[in-house]
């Protein structure tokens, strides 16, 4: 069994559905995907994890490991298209949501025109904590929730971070003022 058949059997066990992705002449690398449900969205979207075995050899190794060591990467890709026109809006506006959470991850991928949410996470084979695996992709699904149509609007040349900061300073301004 993989790293990543391991976690299927932990997300099937939370009623997660998932589809483990075998390494095939097709399939260059074997993955994971979960279907996740996108408020607002007629159908569910794709999480995929990726496992990456480590080689703690060398200087780094410290003992004798009785375990197997990854990196994991969880990634959506957000389902948009940007234009030159909008490149260097949108990417301002990827590092300044970026900032604005715990766990920054949205990225452009300009050799293939994409941009994506990526997540990385180390773990060991034997150490997968079901709860923590729950968290991190309830993280995930959030930020991608939240962010995800402010990054369509400004790809599509419909906002800019401009606009969407105007957006905040104004529910900002809604709020009662707070006692101290």
């Amino acid at each position: 069994m993989t790293i990543l058949s391991d976690i299927q059997m932990l997300l099937d066990e939370k009623g997660l559905p998932s589809s483990l992705k075998q390494v095939t002449k097709d399939v260059l690398e074997e993955h994971l995907l979960v279907a996740l449900k996108i408020a607002g969205h007629d159908q569910e979207e794709l999480l995929e994890i990726k496992a990456y075995p480590q080689n703690l050899e060398g200087a780094f190794k410290k003992e004798e490991l009785l375990d197997s060591y990854y990196v994991l990467q969880f990634q959506f890709i957000v389902p948009a298209s940007f234009s030159a026109s909008t490149f260097t809006q949108l990417s301002s506006s990827l590092h300044f949501f970026n900032r604005l959470i715990h766990c920054p991850g949205f990225e452009l991928d300009e050799l293939n025109e994409r941009i994506l949410y990526r997540y990385v996470w180390f773990i060991k084979k034997t150490g997968i904590d079901s709860f923590l695996l729950m968290q991190v992709i309830g993280n995930i699904h959030l930020c991608y929730t939240m962010f995800t149509p402010y990054i369509k609007e400004i790809a599509e040349g419909k906002f800019t971070l401009e606009d969407i900061l105007g957006k905040v300073l104004e529910l900002r301004n809604q709020l009662p003022p707070q006692s101290n």
